[in-house]
């Protein structure tokens, strides 16, 4: 039989066990999910008139990525990425987030979802920003086309056809800005 003093320092044991994991179960999960929502690649973008800077991005394979669009020119310019344009230039007809769960944020707004085909597309009005945060896998590496297709102050002219294109390359572990 335990003295009332062993189950006294057992009654603080066991209080001070109960305290910390009450702890660790309200505290783990927000720190896991800031760890989780903080990109390892940060990738930013500016969208002028009529061009993208820089106009050539390595994306890594399965690193959470951010990248950030500003858009500095006078008109709403869009980023769409993959191979084979349309035969009308809306687009590409694979896009390279198929498949992709990708958080996308533009003024303020945030969704998430696994885009198919050649779904995604970032619309981004001047003066404004937005943001793609995604992992891409390694079964997309490679080199894909990235290009705007609006026609806001160029007389019906896909921004894409004067020149508001860029190449992409996705591929291993890379580390660009931080």
């Amino acid at each position: 039989m335990l003295g009332t003093e062993q189950r006294e320092t057992i009654c603080k044991a066991l209080v001070t066990l109960f305290f910390a994991i009450v702890t660790v179960v309200i505290l783990a999960p927000h720190s896991l999910k800031a760890q989780t929502a903080r990109a390892d690649t940060l990738i930013r973008v500016t969208m002028e008139n009529f061009s993208f800077v820089p106009n050539h991005l390595e994306i890594p394979s399965g690193e959470r990525v951010k990248l950030e669009f500003h858009n500095k020119g006078s008109v709403t310019h869009a980023f769409m990425a993959g191979n084979m344009l349309t035969k009308k230039l809306e687009g590409f007809k694979q896009g390279l987030f198929e498949g992709v769960e990708v958080t996308k944020t533009v003024n303020g707004k945030t969704t998430q979802k696994t885009y198919d085909d050649k779904s995604l597309m970032l619309g981004v009005k001047p003066g404004e920003s937005g943001s793609l945060i995604f992992v891409m896998p390694d079964k997309k590496r490679g080199t894909y086309e990235f290009g705007c297709f609006k026609t806001d102050g160029t007389g019906g002219t896909k921004h894409y056809k004067v020149g508001m294109k860029g190449s992409v390359r996705v591929g291993g572990p890379m580390h660009t800005q931080k």
